[in-house]
């Protein structure tokens, strides 16, 4: 058995060797009889990247890289036998959903995107002292696919999104900067400007303002927005 220690380069570089010698693969919390720790490989993996690509299209390699970022267990155990699928049949077997791996991984990927698409509605933004600053707890390492859409939209400002669970940010000054151990020194209302605490009162009243007390209907609300993310909500507060 190879085992990574669960770092992105680490990860794929013990895939690449597991395929390579049909062996299996773990992460160091599930190995208690490890036979062998790569070091990561950068070029090996970059290299195995594009070939994956280049035989089975963007969405495959997608697949693989939601697999790792995605909250869920067996992870290693679906990869390798996703792949040794597809090397097996060709790049079709991704729609035979009546393939417990197939259909896994499907189902995982649905619900990654799902959480990414709800997140560009969800990050609330705070202004702090020069950065607009935007704390969230997803169930996914959601990061690496929900920038993208924050540069687009917020292309002339420098901000943060930080997820506090992961300890993880990106930080944006014109450039993608990533931040490991990112943990704020103090806490968020203290680093709040006096613009941003009049925002936020606005934002309040503006919410309660249009609300209809006859249609109000909890249960569609927290189908819509699920009550584990309000906790950096600034109306939920």
């Amino acid at each position: 058995m190879i085992v990574h220690d669960g770092r992105f380069e680490s990860f794929f570089t013990a895939l690449v060797i597991a395929l390579e010698r049909k062996d299996t693969f773990a992460g160091p919390e599930e190995s208690l009889f490890a036979e062998e720790k790569v070091p990561p490989e950068s070029a090996l993996v970059e290299e195995w990247f594009r070939s994956l690509r280049s035989q089975y299209g963007k969405e495959v390699l997608e697949d693989v890289f939601v697999l790792f970022f995605a909250d869920t267990s067996h992870k290693e155990h679906l990869v390798l036998h996703y792949v040794l699928l597809l090397q097996e049949k060709g790049k079709t077997i991704r729609d035979a959903l009546q393939d417990p791996i197939i259909h896994r991984v499907r189902k995982i990927r649905q619900a990654y995107f799902r959480e990414v698409h709800r997140f560009q509605g969800l990050v609330r933004f705070r202004e702090t002292g020069g950065w607009l600053y935007a704390p969230i707890e997803p169930t996914h390492h959601i990061l690496p696919y929900l920038w993208p859409h924050f540069r687009r939209r917020l292309a002339k400002e420098r901000w943060i999104i930080h997820d506090t669970s992961r300890d993880v940010a990106v930080l944006y000054d014109g450039k993608i900067h990533w931040a490991e151990g990112f943990v704020l020194q103090e806490d968020i209302h203290c680093l709040e400007s006096e613009k941003e605490k009049e925002i936020q009162t606005l934002w309040k009243n503006f919410y309660h303002s249009i609300a209809i007390p006859e249609r109000k209907n909890p249960r569609q609300q927290r189908q819509m927005m699920p009550k584990k993310y309000w906790k950096y909500l600034v109306e939920k507060s």
